[in-house]
């Protein structure tokens, strides 16, 4: 265990934290594996009928499960084999699910929250977006870089 950790460190230049961010950031092909693994367990849950009352509508809701599906398919083709014009395509979706869900928690989740729990709840469902859009964005200007 200090082993790693010792021989980690030696290559991080900077600090682990500071390595584990930079490395995520890039978006190598298991930091994007990573992200449709997330979104398959968030489409799972938001697809249970315990979720309905986060949406305005069933429609809502499962046009939110259609569209995370789809990601998901795109992120795993993307981490098969990585193509430029697949992850603009995919980094330019996320970035729209990010402020359409921004918007929608605006109008739709704050005004109906019960707890705080909620409020948890609506600040992942708004950073993670945010996050996958920025780390695909990155990787895919690395890539161009190449």
């Amino acid at each position: 265990m200090f082993a790693t950790k010792d021989t980690l460190t030696a290559f991080s230049r900077g600090g682990l934290l500071r390595f584990g961010i930079e490395t995520m950031l890039r978006g190598p092909t298991i930091v994007v594996q990573a992200l449709a693994l997330l979104l398959a367990i968030w489409t799972v849950l938001i697809a249970l009928p315990v979720s309905a009352r986060w949406f305005p509508s069933p429609a809502w809701q499962w046009g939110w499960v259609a569209f995370d599906v789809a990601i998901f398919v795109a992120l795993f083709a993307l981490s098969r084999r990585w193509r430029h014009r697949l992850a603009t395509f995919i980094a330019a979706a996320i970035t729209a699910d990010a402020i359409t869900t921004l918007g929608e928690a605006i109008v739709y989740n704050v005004p109906n929250r019960r707890s705080l729990i909620d409020m948890i709840v609506i600040a992942v469902a708004i950073a993670a977006p945010t996050f996958a859009s920025i780390v695909l964005w990155n990787a895919r200007a690395r890539a161009a870089t190449s």
